[in-house]
């Protein structure tokens, strides 16, 4: 999902627009999963998007850890379970 508004990258939380957005495309029982796809760097962010999708697509906090990581892909896939608690 990807509303008018989206932002990739860091952001704390989502705000109570961008829930009720995911709610209602939820609410609307479409027969392809639901994946949110902006806006996920953290846990609290992983936790919101999952809550009303199939699940959450991480971009550029996968991108920030791979560079931090070196290039090194199972050290930034680490860290980024790591940081959403899986």
């Amino acid at each position: 999902m990807v509303s008018s508004a989206a932002t990739t990258g860091a952001q704390k939380d989502f705000d109570i627009q961008k829930q009720a957005y995911f709610k209602k495309i939820q609410d609307m029982n479409l027969r392809n999963p639901l994946m949110v796809g902006f806006g996920i760097s953290n846990k609290q962010t992983f936790d919101a998007a999952c809550s009303n999708s199939s699940g959450a697509i991480i971009g550029s906090r996968f991108v920030t850890l791979l560079n931090e990581a070196g290039g090194n892909t199972e050290k930034a896939i680490k860290k980024l379970k790591e940081e959403i608690g899986r």
